[in-house]
C-alpha cells in the first residue's frame, strides 16, 4: 500500500529502488535527492543496495540482528574508515590501530582500520610505509556487519 501526504517533514522508504531497473532507479534517487534538498525533508532511506545509499544518504546507520552497531555521517565514516596493508615487521604499530577485520600473513598484515583521529593512521603510514586506501560503502558495511543472515543496512 502506498500512501502519500502533501510535502511530509519525514519520509521513510524501505528498499524503495530494490525492483527497478538501473535507469529508472537512476531517476527516482534523483527525485528523492531533490526531495531532501529543495524542501529541506527527512528521508530514513533502508536499503542493501549500498551504492544507493552511498548516492543519497548524509547519514548513515547499520543494523546487526536487529541493533544499530553503527551510526554516523556517511563523510565521516568513509574518512575514517581505511583499509591498511603494512609488512608483519610494524606489527607493533599495528597494534595501536582500531581494527575493524585483520588478516596477518607470513610477510604482511592487511585489514581495514576504524580511526577518528585520522593522524593517528598517517603516522602508522608515514613511519611503517603502510599501504592506505579509502573504501566504498559496501566495503565497510562487510568490515562492520561482516556477512551472514543477520546483516542488514
Amino acid at each position: 500500500i502506498l500512501v502519500a501526504a502533501q510535502r511530509p517533514e519525514l519520509m521513510v522508504l524501505d528498499e524503495p529502488a530494490g525492483g527497478l531497473d538501473p535507469g529508472v532507479r537512476r531517476s527516482f534517487l534523483d527525485v528523492i535527492i531533490r526531495l531532501i534538498q529543495d524542501d529541506r525533508r527527512t528521508v530514513l532511506f533502508s536499503s542493501h543496495i549500498t551504492s544507493d545509499v552511498e548516492r543519497v544518504a548524509t547519514r548513515v546507520g547499520f543494523l546487526k540482528a536487529g541493533k544499530l552497531v553503527l551510526e554516523e555521517e556517511l563523510d565521516t565514516l568513509k574518512e575514517s574508515v581505511k583499509k591498511v596493508v603494512l609488512s608483519a615487521e610494524a606489527r607493533a604499530a599495528a597494534d595501536t590501530l582500531n581494527w575493524l577485520s585483520r588478516a596477518e600473513f607470513d610477510d604482511v598484515i592487511e585489514g581495514v582500520v576504524q580511526q577518528s583521529d585520522t593522524s593517528v593512521l598517517d603516522t602508522v603510514a608515514a613511519r611503517n610505509g603502510a599501504v592506505v586506501h579509502g573504501l566504498p560503502l559496501e566495503d565497510i558495511y562487510l568490515s562492520v556487519i561482516g556477512s551472514g543472515k543477520d546483516a542488514s543496512t
